[in-house]
């Protein structure tokens, strides 16, 4: 989609896009889904692949065996990090004073 607008680079599409929807994100996501989450009670029922009581076996699961929330979220933000930090680095070489980060991008 940003190819179709000339001067728009990924990485500033998706910067404006994570500052404009953290708002809608928080309001929608969290607030909505726990608002839910005491006013409905939905049952645990069985998955494709799965029985009902391997699922319970795995909800009631010790929080020592899941994976540590930086290991969990490393494969989401890294990408978007490295998109926007080239982005910065980009615009930095742009610029006549400080030329020299996009010197080093084009040796």
């Amino acid at each position: 989609m940003t190819e179709t607008l000339p001067g728009l680079g990924l990485g500033v599409a998706i910067v404006v896009g994570l500052l404009l929807g953290i708002i809608p994100a928080i309001a929608g996501g969290l607030i909505f889904s726990r608002l839910v989450n005491r006013n409905m009670q939905i049952p645990l029922r069985d998955a494709p692949g799965s029985s009902l009581e391997e699922l319970k076996k795995i909800m009631h699961r010790s929080e020592e065996k899941l994976p540590r929330l930086f290991w969990s979220v490393v494969p989401v933000v890294l990408p978007v990090a490295l998109i926007a930090g080239n982005t910065v680095i980009q615009h930095l070489g742009q610029t006549p004073i400080l030329s020299f980060p996009g010197e080093l991008l084009q040796w």
